[in-house]
């Protein structure tokens, strides 16, 4: 049997909503046919990115391909701090480069992804 999870950008909205307070606020995301387009504010800065998905066996990939600050300047300098700050004390999350690689898997429940698929305003990741 095929599972298909389809997620709207209110979707990832609300889920962004839920993450616990820390220097990162007034988090957004939208999908877009090149990923997904995360903004929000560090402290007074704000950023916003893009997030290009892929399936690597049981996981699902996301590498950081654009972070820029205000007025459009890109952030490279702190690309490894940023991906660093969002694995940091989540269980399911490792990175590796520019990647953070999200493991989908629960206890007893065992995923097989088969591909991931970004259009203006959903997500949608086939089983």
């Amino acid at each position: 049997m095929n599972l298909n999870i389809s997620l709207t950008d209110a979707d990832l909205n609300h889920l962004l909503a839920q993450l616990p307070p820390n220097d990162v606020s007034d988090l957004s995301a939208a999908v877009q046919p090149d990923g997904v387009h995360v903004s929000g504010k560090y402290g007074v800065v704000h950023f916003t990115s893009v997030w290009t998905l892929a399936i690597a066996g049981e996981k699902l990939l996301a590498t950081l391909s654009d972070l820029r600050g205000p007025f459009g300047v890109p952030m490279e300098p702190l690309r490894a701090w940023v991906l660093g700050k969002i694995a940091a004390g989540h269980e399911r999350l490792s990175v590796a480069g520019d990647v953070v690689s999200v493991d989908l898997n629960q206890p007893y429940i065992k995923l097989y992804l088969g591909a991931v698929r970004c259009e203006v305003g959903q997500l949608t990741i086939q089983g």
